[in-house]
């Protein structure tokens, strides 16, 4: 019986923790929903210009193919994580481990990744892209982009 009382607290401590994750979750998932937008690019990376908030930045990249001239659409919360416009696109994510200037990026932003490749290793790698709701990150980008 003098257990009970620290059961019943574990019990609803679990139960707001659920709680919490799955709003988080649904909030996260409805945010994600504006990617799906048939947004897709391939380009040769042609700047990296990585913030001090763990490994986020800006992945320039000179076009080779995309699906539209130019995309510098808002959201009323956060930011689409790229901006085109002419032959010039900013990737804004986290910045792969070794990726450097003359590797190529394609990216999909209604399947919410993006591919590398490093031509000096050449060996491929994937990562997922996300709106952007991180304020710190926001202002990195407002502050480093080449589209002002």
């Amino acid at each position: 019986m003098k257990y009970t009382r620290y059961i019943i607290v574990l019990i609803v401590f679990i139960a707001i923790a659920v709680l919490l994750t799955r709003n988080g979750r649904k909030e996260y998932d409805t945010k994600n929903e504006a990617l799906n937008n048939k947004i897709a690019f391939k380009g040769l990376v042609t700047d990296v210009n990585q913030s001090r908030n763990h490994a986020f930045g800006i992945i320039r990249l000179q076009l080779i193919e995309s699906s539209a001239a130019i995309f510098d659409e808002k959201l009323n919360e956060g930011m689409y994580p790229y901006k085109i416009k002419g032959k010039v696109a900013e990737l804004y994510t986290i910045i792969p481990d070794g990726i450097d200037i003359g590797d190529s990026v394609s990216l999909k932003s209604s399947d919410k990744n993006a591919h590398y490749y490093n031509v000096k290793t050449k060996k491929n790698s994937e990562g997922y892209i996300w709106v952007i709701t991180n304020d710190n990150d926001i202002n990195f980008v407002q502050q480093n982009t080449i589209f002002k």
